[in-house]
């Protein structure tokens, strides 16, 4: 949804009608199959490369001690998303605080 830039002055009927005819908004670019073909590669993508960052990681650094530094940037990786999510349903939906927080 882009919110219109300015309100037009429509003074009657007929020009509000004209307007509603003349206001093309596309709903989405892609389709509901492809949106999700994409989510489902990106996220294949995103599973498969998770361990990555160990290949480079020094020898003493294996086993335990990046298990629990992983865990941690995930944590606060995660809550960031989490907070910008909802920041982006309270700000720019106009949510409310509950609503925002159950979605």
């Amino acid at each position: 949804y882009v919110p219109p830039t300015h309100q037009p002055n429509l003074n009657s009927t007929q020009e509000l009608q004209d307007h509603q005819q003349n206001t093309h908004r596309p709903t989405t670019i892609l389709s509901k199959r492809t949106l999700g073909l994409l989510s489902a590669v990106f996220n294949g993508v995103w599973g498969g490369s998770i361990m990555v960052p160990m290949h480079y990681a020094p020898p003493e650094a294996h086993g335990t001690g990046y298990v629990i530094s992983f865990a941690i940037g995930a944590t606060i990786i995660t809550i960031c998303l989490w907070i910008g999510r909802f920041l982006y349903h309270y700000v720019c939906l106009k949510k409310t605080v509950r609503s925002s927080y159950d979605s």
